[in-house]
Formats: structure tokens, sequence, C-alpha cells
């Protein structure tokens, strides 16, 4: 073969269109492996969530499962272009081993679309285990705190009484305070 500038080219043009799309081929599997590692560290990280961070992980998942979701669509996006690449091939078996490949990305693709609603399911529970904990904790505190009140209460009431029975000139005294603090006006 003889190229216009008259030197010659060892091989034909088809090894070269094959090498092409074999490198293309090569270049959309280095970042699928690269995005589907992307994809496994966030669907991690969100399953996390809520466990060691507690509520404050809450405003997190909103933005780190829709991270996730980004990173599920370039893979899709790479299955399109794959599948185009794989019709480029040259032989028969070129075709197929692609086609096979994109239908094993496929398959990875509705495994971590699982994954990932599983891991949005884990820090769901996780959060709401956090939040559990501490309403746990809240409530117990009013409970006392309500036991305390209602101490506080009848000693405000009382020092109530004891204010306003100065005010109208009557004399105080423990009798006036009976099992009812406030007393019936006339």
């Amino acid at each position: 073969m003889v190229r216009e500038d008259n030197s010659f080219v060892f091989g034909t043009e088809d090894d070269d269109d094959e090498a092409i799309v074999a490198a293309k081929g090569k270049e959309l599997e280095g970042a699928w492996a690269e995005t589907k590692q992307e994809v496994q560290k966030q669907m991690q990280l969100l399953a996390s969530f809520g466990t060691a961070g507690g509520v404050a992980d809450a405003a997190m998942v909103p933005r780190t499962s829709a991270l996730l979701q980004d990173h599920i669509a370039n893979l899709r996006t790479l299955i399109v272009r794959y599948e185009m690449i794989a019709q480029q091939y040259c032989t028969e078996e070129g075709v197929q081993a692609a086609m096979r490949t994109v239908q094993e990305w496929k398959d990875q693709i509705q495994a971590l679309r699982m994954s990932s609603r599983n891991a949005n399911l884990q820090a769901k529970r996780n959060i709401d285990q956090a939040e559990g904990a501490i309403f746990f904790r809240v409530d117990r505190m009013s409970t006392f705190a309500a036991d305390s009140c209602s101490m506080n209460h009848i000693v405000l009431i009382r020092a109530f009484y004891a204010y306003e029975t100065f005010l109208s000139g009557v004399s105080f005294s423990s009798d006036n305070l009976q099992a009812d603090p406030l007393p019936k006006r006339k």
C-alpha cells in the first residue's frame, strides 16, 4: 500500500482501524473500572451515614445519593459508547466479545442500582436509630425535668401566693397553704 506522499505503509487500513477501535475500547474499560470503584466507595460512605455522625449525617444523604446516581448515569453512558465501539470491530469475534462485555456491564449496573438502594435504606435506618437514641435521651431528660418542674412549679405557686397575700395585707403562714396551693378568692 502506498500513501499519497509515496511512502510505504506496512499493514492494512483494517489493522489500523482495529487498533484504534481496540484502543478506544480499552480506554472505555478503564473509565468503567474507575467509575465503578467510585460508585462502590460512595455506596459504602452512604451506608455508613448515621453510625458515627448520628443525625448530623442526615444532611449529607441527599447530596451523596445524588452523586452516586450521577456516577451510575456515567456508567450507563459508558455502556452506550462501548456499544457503538463494539459495532466498529472488524471481526465477528471482536464484536461478540465486546457485546458480552456490554451485557456484563448492564448486569453490573443492575446490581449497583440494588446496592445503591440498599445503601440508602441502611443510611435511613442508621439515622432513624440515632434519632431514636436522641429522642429517648431527651424523653428521659424531659421526664426528669417534668418531675423537677412539678416541684419547682409548686414552689413558684407558693411564692406567688405569699407575695400576693403580702400585698393584700393578709398575714402569711404555712397554715394558709393547704393541699390546694391556690386559695379561692372572695
